[in-house]
């Protein structure tokens, strides 16, 4: 977008004050080109808005795949990388909205049987991750179906915003979350 004046304006049904800001602070552009310098400029009638006052610029588009993420937050070692050590891959830190400057703990939860977790919402808009649940019960890093390998499963939810699954009860199961690029 270059060029271009974004407006806003209030229904009448809204009788509050206007806010152009989502409850993040966060105004959302899309598919922005920085100049040749890299840099991206916002100017708004009535003053100036600093980082300091809780204003963030968010660009969000084909450009902001996992690479770009990756370089922003100074990702380093690669997809399979972990940058923060808290051995979590980089790419799942992408792909699930963790941190990867500082230790997550935990890229799920298990809630008795029930697996889960959350997608970035960016990386879903993206379409450059797929999340797949696969289980296992001996972990082998065999891919013949049947012989206790990984074995994708169908998820119970799988959306936007989350991918779970009911983990069987049985003597012993092992389950992961496999991230991959899409090429």
């Amino acid at each position: 977008m270059t060029g271009a004046t974004v407006s806003a304006s209030q229904s009448s049904a809204n009788t509050g004050p206007f806010n152009a800001f989502n409850s993040s602070n966060t105004l959302l552009f899309q598919n922005l080109a920085p100049t040749a310098d890299g840099k991206l400029t916002l100017t708004m009638e009535g003053g100036t808005y600093p980082t300091s006052n809780g204003f963030q610029l968010v660009s969000q588009g084909s450009s902001n795949t996992y690479t770009t993420w990756a370089d922003i937050h100074g990702v380093t070692g690669g997809s399979n990388g972990d940058s923060d050590n808290d051995g979590i891959p980089n790419l799942v830190e992408y792909a699930l909205a963790l941190n990867p400057g500082a230790s997550d703990g935990s890229a799920g939860t298990l809630t008795g049987h029930l697996l889960s977790f959350n997608k970035r919402s960016e990386a879903v808009a993206n379409g450059d991750v797929t999340y797949t649940i696969e289980t296992s019960t001996n972990l082998r890093d065999s891919s013949t179906p049947g012989d206790g390998g990984w074995t994708p499963v169908t998820p119970d939810t799988n959306n936007g915003s989350i991918i779970s699954y009911t983990l069987p009860s049985a003597d012993k199961i092992f389950a992961r979350l496999r991230v991959r690029t899409i090429p």
